[in-house]
């Protein structure tokens, strides 16, 4: 799960916490190194667990969107509510998430595993010619979607091997942080980036 190196497993020593004691002792008989756990009543269940999981990527997420011109603007707030508002959606290896000439209306940000971008023939009859190297977890792609009613795919991308995304749609967005233009003007230099985006 983890994309920029976070690991909640990668502690270098134990240390004490108030749901799980471990102490690493010496045995005084024969010398080696053991790990005794205490673990009381209040010990961290499967729930207590996913939802840390939960938490850790959805900072996860809010770096990578935080990368991404376009969000530039948002604030904390804002940021953490995209995050939290994106779906999880997986593919196969070889299954595409969007091809060529399909109405562009979805932004997506890699998990786990890898996307290809593939130019296709008009008709899509040939196999489509891949573009630079895959895109790897924590990567952003098709975020010019979110910014134009008229737009539509410039090319494919395809997974490659088994992936994981989160994607939110142009109206999920709005819902969830109002008219991106507005939040856009906040910023001059970022708004004229995208101006031609709204004006098409």
């Amino acid at each position: 799960m983890s994309w920029l190196g976070i690991n909640c497993c990668s502690c270098a020593r134990a240390r004490k916490g108030p749901n799980d004691v471990v102490m690493r002792t010496m045995d005084e008989n024969d010398g080696k190194l053991s790990n005794k756990a205490d673990v009381n009543q209040n010990a961290l269940t499967q729930e207590s667990f996913d939802e840390l999981h939960e938490a850790l990527e959805i900072a996860e997420l809010e770096q990578a969107l935080a990368r991404v011109s376009l969000f530039g603007s948002l604030n904390p707030s804002e940021l953490t509510k995209v995050a939290k508002g994106m779906l999880r959606q997986e593919y196969l290896d070889g299954e595409y998430i969007y091809r060529q000439g399909w109405p562009a209306e979805t932004f997506f940000v890699i998990t786990t595993g890898s996307v290809q971008k593939v130019v296709e023939s008009g008709d899509g009859s040939k196999p489509g010619i891949p573009i630079s190297e895959p895109l790897g977890a924590g990567a952003c792609f098709g975020q010019n979607a979110l910014v134009g009613d008229a737009n539509r795919r410039s090319c494919s991308m395809k997974a490659v091997g088994r992936t994981e995304v989160r994607s939110m749609s142009r109206k999920e967005l709005y819902e969830s942080i109002g008219d991106l233009k507005r939040v856009l003007q906040r910023s001059p230099r970022l708004y004229k980036k995208y101006e031609g985006f709204f004006n098409a």
